[in-house]
């Protein structure tokens, strides 16, 4: 559609913001194991200086992935 990735978040979502964790390489659970999470893709049209970030929250139920 032509936009460009400018980057992309994962991360947990937690009551405790001490437990919150990012999806990296040292981190060894996986999104199955948390109960929420979310992904934060943004993006932006080439040469356009400000672009769009949107957030949603995921769940797994049964081996599905759900959206809040």
């Amino acid at each position: 559609m032509g936009f460009e990735q400018l980057d992309h978040l994962v991360h947990g979502v937690e009551k405790d913001m001490l437990h919150l964790e990012f999806i990296a390489f040292d981190v060894t659970r996986t999104l199955e194991d948390a109960e929420l999470f979310t992904l934060e893709p943004q993006i932006r049209l080439p040469g356009v200086r400000y672009g769009f970030k949107h957030e949603s929250i995921y769940y797994f139920i049964n081996n599905k992935l759900g959206e809040l």
